[in-house]
């Protein structure tokens, strides 16, 4: 009995290796992300407060989530999002820009967000761009106004 229960602990402790030394488990799936969402979703000035939610699931586990922002001035940001429950991940940040670095086209003012999520054996899923209009804010006035 003792040696049924030794081996049987062997198997478990030695699962991720394999059992009893054979080939590694591999997990080859990555996670999966949905419900992504942003708030504000359809306009943000430079200083606004921005909400980045998605649900991140994997039968392995999550080792990090993480929202990569560009702004319209071309700046990247990578914005690591928290475990907010089961399930869910957050990330709560100021949007900043140099309103002066904007490009001539108006219609390319966005903000692009792409959440990646990486398993803990590695797999990585990229979601899909979400865009959100950027706003500017009105001139600043001469002191002497």
């Amino acid at each position: 009995m003792r040696q049924i229960v030794v081996a049987f602990v062997f198997c478990a402790l030695s699962l991720p290796l394999g059992c009893a030394g054979g080939d590694a488990v591999r997990d080859n799936q990555p996670p999966r992300v949905e419900n992504l969402q942003i708030q504000p979703s359809n306009l943000i000035a430079s200083g606004t407060q921005v909400t980045v939610q998605a649900t991140v699931t994997d039968d392995r586990g999550i080792r990090e989530v993480s929202v990569e922002v560009t702004y319209p001035d071309g700046q990247e940001r990578i914005i690591m999002m928290t475990r907010q429950g089961d399930n869910r991940f957050s990330a709560t940040f100021s949007a900043q820009w140099n309103e002066r670095m904007l490009p001539q086209d108006y219609e390319s003012w966005v903000i692009r967000f792409v959440v990646t999520a990486i398993d803990n054996f590695g797999n990585r899923f990229v979601s899909d761009e979400i865009r959100v209009r950027a706003a500017i804010g009105p001139p600043e006035l001469p002191p002497d106004f």
